[in-house]
């Protein structure tokens, strides 16, 4: 029988109370019950009266379906219990890890791992927060700093994963062209999903983001023959084809990223006004609104997919995209009516450029930033260079503006940095690299150092508290 009211089986202490004192000749033993805040019920038992066990630490979980168990003295193996079939032992083996969990392991399947690894990890984890302050010398802990792999699509994403890793890079923020990211089998091949997180720990690498800047071009933008280079060949010269196609692709990003564990995806929208930009001929305010109206109906059942997903998609504010700018990124998160699906990934180089100040846009959309892309960029007018880039290549020392590797441009990454604490932002800092003028693995590796020593916590106090006798 069980009760039917709430029972206490232990006494409340009082004055009325009486005690014997009893001398205690054994070991230490204690055993609490708990509950958790969603109601299951636990035991938690510290002993060192238990013969024979040297140094054991042992965790059970109980299910209705099923048990697992798991003790340091075994530390290799897996109980699981089952009630309608046999039991099982799984044994260690490092592909079937997390990519937080295989950062921690060191040997091959196989091999004995435990409680030495576990002291040489906090000695690992004490000198990273060191190395990670660079020249600076002090403990400090940041957030993850990941590199997009957009531009190194010519190396395979295993080779690359191996580079960035050896480099010091937290993770990859993987881009959905070359062989990084196929969307389509990610989104139904579960095994592909297990061969790339497979490789992302190997390399102790983790992922928060995917982008798909390519197909999200497609998607909204007038069509002209450059996006033929984006979309299948089949498709070339096939405007609405390549439109049906990239809409799909979008769609199958979404479950991709949610396949990945991942939460965001960053990318374009594409613009069907990007052409009118500079009002001659002369452009109506019906065609700009227009325009805006053709992204929101091209967007919304892209978005819908999101939703159903768990996953947000972050537009990056970006020169031939219908959000370049301050106002056109308001008057669009205004057209989809803040739906939160719909957010930013926040790039200072596309605004440093156009006279805009990178953290003010950060403080005036703090609620909308999903993700950020470290990248700088120069501006070098002398009177006879242009703004607008005078149709030069990327590189060319004639041009007014050019994209610089992080520290070597106009961006003040200190105020960044202070706009992000501000907002509580948690998320990875993504190095974007880009820099027709430098070595592209110097440029990698001086990039992470420069992350790593802008970017500092916020204060818990203010330093004029102690000023007081």
């Amino acid at each position: 029988q069980k009760p039917a009211a709430e029972i206490k089986t232990f006494a409340q202490a009082g004055e009325d109370k009486k005690y014997e004192q009893v001398e205690v000749k054994t070991e230490d033993y204690a055993s609490v019950l708990f509950e958790m805040e969603d109601g299951t019920a636990g035991n938690f038992t510290v002993s060192q009266v238990d013969a024979g066990h040297k140094n054991d630490l042992f965790i059970e979980i109980s299910g209705s379906k099923k048990s697992l168990s798991w003790s340091q003295e075994n530390a290799n193996q897996l109980f699981i219990g089952h009630r309608d079939q046999a039991n099982q032992i799984l044994s260690r083996d490092p592909s079937l890890l997390s990519s937080e969990a295989a950062e921690r392991c060191y040997y091959p399947g196989g091999h004995i791992e435990g409680w030495s690894e576990g002291l040489k990890n906090s000695i690992k984890d004490f000198y990273n927060c060191i190395l990670a302050a660079g020249d600076q010398g002090v403990w400090k802990m940041g957030r993850k700093v990941t590199i997009f792999t957009g531009q190194w699509a010519d190396l395979s994403f295993s080779e690359l994963a191996q580079i960035m890793s050896g480099i010091g890079y937290d993770g990859l923020e993987i881009a959905c062209w070359g062989d990084h990211l196929d969307v389509q089998k990610a989104a139904e091949d579960s095994s592909y999903v297990e061969e790339k997180l497979e490789i992302l720990a190997k390399n102790n690498l983790g992922v928060w983001a995917i982008g798909n800047h390519l197909a999200g071009q497609c998607v909204g933008d007038r069509y002209d023959p450059r996006l033929d280079n984006f979309a299948p060949e089949k498709y070339a010269g096939q405007p609405e084809e390549i439109r049906k196609w990239a809409v799909e692709e979008m769609k199958l990003t979404a479950v991709a990223a949610k396949n990945l564990g991942v939460e965001v995806v960053t990318g374009f929208t594409g613009s069907p006004i990007w052409k009118f930009f500079y009002s001659f001929p002369q452009t109506t305010e019906a065609m700009i609104e227009e325009g805006f109206e053709q992204i929101v109906e091209l967007w919304n059942p892209i978005l819908d997919v999101f939703k159903e997903n768990g996953v947000k998609f972050a537009l990056e504010v970006h020169p031939t995209e219908i959000a370049f700018d301050f106002y056109t990124t308001e008057k669009l998160l205004d057209k989809f009516d803040w739906r939160p699906e719909f957010g930013i990934n926040f790039d200072p180089s596309h605004l440093i450029w156009q006279g805009m100040t990178p953290h003010l846009f950060l403080r005036d959309f703090s609620e909308r930033i999903y993700h950020v892309h470290m990248k700088d960029a120069a501006v070098s007018l002398n009177g006879r260079e242009g703004i607008l880039g005078s149709h030069l290549p990327f590189g060319d020392r004639r041009r007014g503006w050019d994209f610089r590797s992080l520290g070597h441009g106009a961006v003040d990454f200190d105020e960044i940095i202070r706009e992000l604490n501000k907002m509580n932002y948690t998320g990875p800092l993504s190095v974007e690299w880009e820099d027709s003028g430098m070595d592209r693995i110097y440029g990698a590796e001086e990039a992470l150092r420069f992350v790593r020593n802008v970017d500092f916590d916020p204060s818990n106090l203010a330093f004029d508290d102690s000023m007081e006798k």
